[in-house]
């Protein structure tokens, strides 16, 4: 009898293993698209790094913590992390390819990332959210969960655009969106939004070079306003006026005034600088002013 009883925990266990190896989609292309359409980010392993155990931390039903011994054999976490993101396996067989489309685009510890064993938060396009460990030894899947996964509806017009067609004018927009989206967004999530915004902004910067564009000099304008801005996001408004003192304004372009309006007024909003604030407003256009106010209320 014991040895039956022994035999069916066996098999009931090995069927949950392989259950939970398989809940991972392995093509790649269809996991971007499916968290496209479900507003949701990429989580991302590679195939051989499932056989080593993850231990992950998780909750009971009494709210007391516990350790599983392996992410790869369990159900329940996996359906869990199902809710929230998009799990994807990626074949060893497809790693060249993948990193040579991205070496010489991509920074070491980025590269150091993507190469690893560890999980990979990537959006919808595959570019990585975060390039070191959410966690240490134990994976705590309510952190893993509360800081990264996100809700992209917010940049998936653009996400769509630059799915449909990759040129400068949908890199560029989507890695201004970025920086939209990390103004709304928590403060320990910020930078690595910032990193993802960089991403897009230095392909739009290599494509300036390659595309025939009209008027790129109003552009290179716009890319050095989006860096300046980034440093909005993160809270550096003295570091954002310093910059914007050494910006001759009588060169500025088109649209590129209106931004340089905004920075100024959403900086000196931030310094408690109502006076210089009040001579830039009349210049903000009344969206900028909407987004100004989220911005000025969330610090």
């Amino acid at each position: 009898m014991k040895k039956i009883c022994l035999f069916i925990l066996l098999t009931l266990f090995a069927k949950s293993v392989s259950l939970a190896q398989d809940a991972w989609m392995t093509g790649f292309e269809a996991a971007k698209r499916l968290a496209l359409a479900q507003d949701k980010m990429l989580l991302v392993v590679w195939d051989q790094s499932t056989f080593y155990p993850l231990p992950v931390l998780v909750k009971d039903n009494q709210g007391g913590q516990v350790i599983l011994n392996n992410l790869f054999e369990s159900d329940a976490v996996i359906d869990l992390l199902w809710e929230h993101f998009v799990l994807v396996k990626l074949d060893e067989s497809s790693f060249l390819e993948l990193y040579n489309g991205i070496k010489d685009k991509r920074s070491f510890s980025y590269l150091d990332k993507f190469s690893d064993d560890s999980l990979k938060i990537m959006d919808a396009n595959g570019n990585i959210l975060i390039t070191t460990d959410p966690s240490g030894y134990v994976l705590d899947v309510f952190e893993l969960i509360q800081k990264y996964a996100l809700n992209t509806s917010f940049i998936k017009q653009e996400l769509i655009n630059y799915r449909n067609d990759q040129n400068f004018y949908t890199a560029f927009y989507l890695g201004s969106k970025y920086i939209d989206y990390a103004f709304y967004a928590n403060d320990y999530i910020k930078k690595e939004l910032l990193g993802l915004s960089n991403i897009y902004l230095e392909e739009a910067k290599a494509r300036l070079e390659s595309e025939r564009l009209d008027n790129k000099e109003a552009l290179a304008q716009r890319f050095e306003l989006l860096e300046i801005e980034q440093e909005l996001a993160v809270g550096k408004a003295n570091k954002v006026l310093r910059k914007l003192k050494r910006i001759d304004a009588s060169q500025l372009q088109g649209a590129n005034n209106q931004l340089y309006a905004f920075l100024y007024y959403v900086s000196y909003m931030l310094e408690n600088e109502q006076e210089n604030a009040s001579s830039w407003e009349s210049k903000v256009t009344p969206v900028d002013l909407e987004k100004a106010k989220v911005i000025i209320n969330n610090q």
